[in-house]
Order: C-alpha cells, then structure tokens, then sequence
C-alpha cells in the first residue's frame, strides 16, 4: 500500500514538473506582437491626424481650388469650320484716275464693302493713289475680278490667306472653361458667409471675369477679320505732258505765269523768315538801341578840339 502512495505521489510530482516546463518553453511572440501592434496603431493614427491638421488647407480655399480646376468637356465631335483671314494687294495703271477711284467705290458698295483708308500723291509724271477696301469675303473674288474693268494694266497682284482655325478653336475652348469658373465662383460667393472668404473669391471672380473679356475681345477681332477680307488697291495714272510744239504766246504766257509763281514762293519764304526772326531782332533792338543812343550823347557832349584856323 505505502508502495503504490510512493508510486503515486512520484508521477504527481513529474507531472507537475512537465507542466512548468512546457510554459517555459512556449515562446510569446504572439501576444508581443499583438502589444506592439497595439501601441503603434495609436502613434500612427496620432500622427496622421496631426499631419492633416497642420496640412489641410481652409475650406473656402479648397473650394476655390476645384472651382478654378477644369472639367473635361464633351466637346462634339464635328470638326471645326475653318477660318481663314484673306488680304491682297493690286497694282493698277489707269488712264481716268478719279473716274476709276469712283467706280471702284460704286462697286464695293455694290458688293458690301465700304473704304477704310485713302490717300494721293502727285509729281511730275504720274498722279497715284492707294485705297484700302473691307470687302465681304463670300465677294471678295468678285472685286477681285472687277477690277480688271478699269485699269489699262495691272502689274501686281498678291493675294495672302492667313489659316486661324487652331488659334479660334483654343479661344473657344478657353472661354467656355472661363465660363465654368466663372459660374462656380458665382455659386460659392452666394454661400459665403465671412468677410474675408467673400473678399477672396471676389478677388478670383474679377481675374476669371478680366480674362473673359480679353479672350472675348480677340475672338470679335477674329471675326472682323474674316468676315472681311481687305483690298488695298494702289492706282497709278501717267500724266501728260504739256505740248513742247506750243505757240510762241503760249510759251511767253506760260513762263510769266511761272516767274509769277516764282516771286510769290520766295515772297511767302521771306515773310516766314521775317517772323521766325522777328523775336530775337526785337531784343537786339532794345539792348542796342539805347547802348548807340548813349553813345552819340557821349559823343556830342566831349569838348571839341580848337580850330587851328
């Protein structure tokens, strides 16, 4: 009996002392890594959270930011119609030159143009003229075909088209995103509430409002010029010359009538010189005359040498 409570007793003890060692030899990994987990959650929450604070901008300016970002257009897909700005530039030689001007004025009225410019010059052999046209351009050949009616010869003739479909196309596309922005800003200035945000979007809607009319402003300029084509027409007429077999009166009348001319030119010269210099003649007088006007009084009051007779 003593034998088996010895016997007993004994493998009471080795199970115990298996139990103990068994929970020494189990690692703690799991539980560590599970502790570590928990505490670095917390530091990078922390830490985001304060990173968010200290980088996150004001709601008034995240809000004018999207309100300036563009927003993708579902632009149609036609391509566009093309632009083109049309200019020329014809020499004619005429032998009636204010009967040719009037008609070339007659026949761009006619057609839908009107004149711009004009000027004229004359020398001794030929009298000319330059007329700068705005011709409608569905007529702008016509008046190019009319022209050939009235002139004897025409030397030159330069015709230059100028393609602004691209630079068009990017003013359209430009302004409606101004638009856009415009829009949006107008929106939020409704929801402001403070002072200063107020202050800033103003600030933002007057740029986006300034470059709308700087893009609008091109885009009339654009069509001005394409809607109108421009003509500048240089009129050239020889003069004629005067009959070198004239009578012998004719000639004599003709060269007084020159000298004539002749003395009346150098007389108008003379009397724009008289009152170029009449100033200066004027302040020379007045020192000078009393310095001689001393003089003489000087002169006549010095006693007079004896008479030797």
């Amino acid at each position: 009996m003593k034998m088996w409570q010895r016997i007993g007793f004994a493998l009471l003890v080795i199970t115990l002392l298996a139990g103990c060692s068994t929970e020494k030899a189990s690692p703690q990994l799991p539980e560590n890594r599970t502790v570590q987990k928990s505490l670095v959650e917390p530091l990078d929450a922390k830490n985001e959270a304060m990173g968010s604070q200290s980088s996150a901008p004001s709601s008034t300016e995240t809000a004018l930011k999207k309100a300036e970002e563009p927003r993708a257009a579902a632009d149609e897909e036609v391509p566009p119609e093309q632009k083109v700005i049309y200019r020329a530039d014809v020499q004619m030689r005429v032998s009636r030159f204010k009967q040719a001007r009037e008609q070339l004025e007659k026949e761009a009225r006619k057609l839908g143009g009107y004149i711009v410019n004009e000027s004229e010059s004359r020398d001794d052999r030929t009298l000319r003229g330059t007329i700068v046209f705005r011709i409608p351009q569905q007529r702008f050949q016509d008046f190019l075909s009319s022209l050939e009616k009235w002139a004897v010869e025409i030397p030159s003739k330069q015709i230059q088209g100028t393609d602004v479909t691209e630079e068009y196309v990017d003013l359209k596309s430009r302004l409606r995103a101004k638009q856009a922005v415009e829009k949006r800003l107008l929106e939020l200035m409704k929801q402001a509430k403070k002072p200063e945000d107020l202050l800033n979007i103003t600030n933002h809607l007057s740029q986006v409002q300034e470059e709308i009319e700087r893009i609008k402003g091109r885009m009339r300029y654009l069509d001005d010029r394409i809607d109108y084509a421009t003509v500048t027409v240089n009129l050239e007429q020889p003069v004629v010359l005067e009959n070198p077999n004239a009578g012998l009166w004719q000639q004599i009348l003709q060269s007084f009538v020159d000298s004539t001319a002749w003395l009346l030119n150098a007389f108008r010269r003379a009397l724009v010189f008289l009152a170029a210099a009449l100033p200066p003649l004027l302040i020379l007088a007045a020192i000078g005359i009393p310095l001689w006007n001393r003089y003489r009084r000087r002169r006549a009051s010095a006693p007079q040498p004896p008479d030797e007779n």
